[in-house]
């Protein structure tokens, strides 16, 4: 059994930033991760803009605007939240991420630009590439002496005695076996949950473990129905699917080019989503207006709508790459070289794009600290909800994983000096002993392979970008059913505990359908379209539902209650 003061569990953005501020306020530090530092997560897929006020970003050297400010930050973050979000969360984190910014400057890490994306007033995106920001964090952990890393360990549930966060229990799988991990302090850090859907950006590790082991322990989670689709992803070739390239090209700033959406009628549908801004509005509307294409029958054989250059003079087209700042000349994007495609559109025909789940906008309910309900419980970045309200603008991502891992982390290590540390419950450890063992005793059962792609498909057509209360009804009901009557019966044919990738999935699989009824019991409880939530019922905005809903375990039961918005200065509209 290992021992530590703060127990980190994710290793990228949110959670190296929790670790190395643990370690500066004197703590010692133990960071577990379920991938491989700086190989897995999604900092590491991220293109990546990383938010500050303009005026600051001028004072660095960047090409800013000195009419921008940090209330005028605040306030785009808000109006683009649809003023769901957390305003004391908003003011914390638009106010620190200047300082926290600097000292990534100062590190060593080079912005390679700065970028103007949609529902931001100025220029706020500076450029550090997702792979650049994980390798300089991973060194600055590796050479902290206060600081110890284990890799491919999936923590599996949070341990507690007396009320209070006493530690973690978890499979190792590089070394076959279940640990248990005691601290005074943990921090969550473990990112969001799009692997619960078929078409992602983001890595298939990202199974929802921190949101529901939180719940399971008691904290809140908050405006769950808020998940992220992001507009543009490939659909073919099957390869590169859920690839952002066109999104990055396209969308993902006002210098982009400025591709069309058209459905299979050749109709530029945006007109009738956003007739102002067309293709460069903001990620919530195109995806929503995307998917209601295919939903409504217009869309490609592959569920998808095409994308056109064939407006524009090829000559500008082939010269795009040679100055925008995600390409390389030949036009590589994420190591990957796109040229093949481009010419195919020079010839003046489409491509297939649609929608992928990209990030999660709700998350465990947290104040200022990062702490949660539960002592000694914190958490940081994608794993939280509050900041980003019904809809996260471009960069706020990364602005967020940022501050919030900081200030988590030295919370952590605060409370951490103030208590001790706990001896495990061992009615609390036999139980979960047991039900790891359930998986692997099992002589046959319920495929675990087999349930994945079953929820893959619920998720999709029933949760995704276009819902209806008829589908969240139904998923409700499929889920209750999943949950009472096959995950109990889930069986490893594999035996052998040394990366055990067929166990791995089984203990994903409680994670992922807890998820799925979190999100359908809170977009069922939204009677309204807002952000992120797109209800086909009640396509409108209603001003009755201006409230944040709170996902609680009442006795292992999952139950939704709506709570007052946290209103600082800007009055929700």
């Amino acid at each position: 059994m290992m021992t530590t003061d703060v127990l980190v569990v994710g290793s990228e953005a949110s959670g190296a930033q929790a670790a190395l501020a643990a370690a500066k306020a004197g703590a010692q530090v133990l960071v577990v991760t379920k991938g491989k530092v700086s190989m897995s997560g999604a900092t590491l897929t991220a293109s990546a803009d990383i938010n500050v006020d303009s005026r600051t970003a001028k004072s660095l050297g960047l090409p800013g605007d000195s009419a921008d400010s940090v209330e005028q930050f605040f306030e785009d973050t808000v109006v683009g939240g649809k003023y769901l979000n957390n305003q004391l969360l908003v003011q914390s984190i638009v106010s620190k991420i200047p300082h926290v910014l600097r000292e990534l400057l100062d590190s060593g890490i080079k912005p390679e630009d700065l970028i103007h994306t949609p529902g931001h007033k100025y220029p706020r995106g500076v450029i550090v590439p997702g792979l650049t920001l994980s390798r300089k964090l991973a060194s600055q952990m590796r050479k902290h002496d206060r600081i110890t890393i284990r890799e491919q360990v999936m923590v599996l549930e949070l341990l507690k005695n007396e009320n209070r966060i006493v530690g973690v229990y978890g499979y190792d799988l590089l070394n076959g076996q279940f640990i248990t991990i005691r601290a005074k302090a943990v921090v969550l850090a473990t990112g969001g949950g799009m692997a619960a859907y078929p078409i992602r950006t983001a890595p298939d590790e990202l199974t929802g473990d921190g949101f529901m082991m939180a719940w399971r322990a008691g904290a809140e989670l908050i405006d769950m129905e808020m998940v992220q689709f992001m507009p543009g992803v490939l659909i073919n070739p099957p390869a590169w699917r859920g690839n952002q390239f066109i999104y990055e090209i396209g969308f993902g700033s006002k210098e982009g080019i400025e591709g069309w959406l058209l459905n299979k009628y050749g109709e530029r549908f945006m007109k009738h989503w956003d007739p102002e801004r067309m293709e460069k509005s903001t990620r919530d509307k195109l995806s929503i207006a995307i998917m209601n294409e295919v939903v409504e029958g217009r869309g490609t054989p592959d569920g998808g709508v095409y994308y056109s250059l064939a407006h524009l003079p090829k000559n500008l087209i082939r010269r795009f790459a040679e100055w925008y700042p995600f390409l390389t000349p030949d036009w590589t994007y994420e190591q990957i070289n796109f040229k093949e495609m481009v010419e195919h559109l020079l010839e003046g025909n489409a491509v297939e794009i649609g929608v992928g789940s990209h990030f999660f906008i709700g998350g465990i309910r947290i104040g200022v600290n990062g702490e949660t309900s539960v002592p000694g419980l914190y958490a940081a970045g994608e794993t939280t909800g509050g900041f980003n309200g019904a809809n996260r603008l471009s960069g706020n991502a990364l602005t967020e994983a940022l501050v919030q891992g900081a200030v988590s982390g030295e919370a952590a290590a605060a409370f951490a000096k103030e208590v001790d540390l706990l001896e495990i419950d061992s009615a609390q450890l036999d139980s979960l002993v047991e039900k790891q063992n359930r998986y692997l005793h099992k002589a046959s059962g319920v495929s675990p392979y087999e349930l994945r792609r079953e929820l893959a498909k619920l998720s999709w057509n029933k949760l995704g970008v276009v819902r209806t209360e008829e589908n969240l009804q139904q998923a409700i009901a499929e889920l209750k059913e999943i949950r009472e009557n096959k995950l109990p019966e889930l069986a490893c044919t594999e035996k052998d505990l040394l990366y055990n990738k067929e166990l791995l999935e089984c203990m994903q699989l409680e994670n992922i359908t807890l998820l799925l009824e979190a999100i359908a019991h809170s977009a069922l409880m939204r009677k309204e379209s807002r952000g992120a939530h797109y209800l086909k019922d009640i396509p409108e905005t209603r001003e009755d539902q201006l409230h944040n809903l709170i996902v609680v375990n009442e006795q292992g039961r999952m139950a939704v209650k709506k709570k007052p918005l946290v209103v600082t200065t800007i009055q929700p509209k």
